[in-house]
């Protein structure tokens, strides 16, 4: 039986997006392919930090990609079963 996995908090979402971002920083390719197929610029990525908006589509991002999703899990010590699930949760509205 699976442990009820919650979603993340507000705080937990914000901290992952800064994690997100210095990591996408260490990887110019992956960060170049953000940056193609969001049309955001490096200077959005600054300015969009703290909006809930660009969170969400940049965890959205994360949630769609699942080799850059391991890597950043491997790199950040996450475990990328909860976050995976918390993503499609908080997602999904719940």
């Amino acid at each position: 039986m699976a442990k009820h996995l919650a979603p993340l908090t507000e705080d937990e979402r914000s901290h992952l997006v800064g994690d997100l971002l210095v990591f996408l920083a260490g990887r110019q390719e992956d960060l170049e392919r953000l940056l193609t197929a969001t049309g955001l610029s490096a200077s959005n990525l600054r300015q969009g930090l703290g909006d809930s908006g660009f969170e969400h589509g940049l965890l959205d991002y994360l949630a769609q990609n699942e080799p850059l999703m391991l890597a950043f899990c491997a790199e950040s010590g996450n475990d990328p079963v909860r976050l995976s699930a918390s993503l499609a949760r908080w997602a999904g509205g719940g």
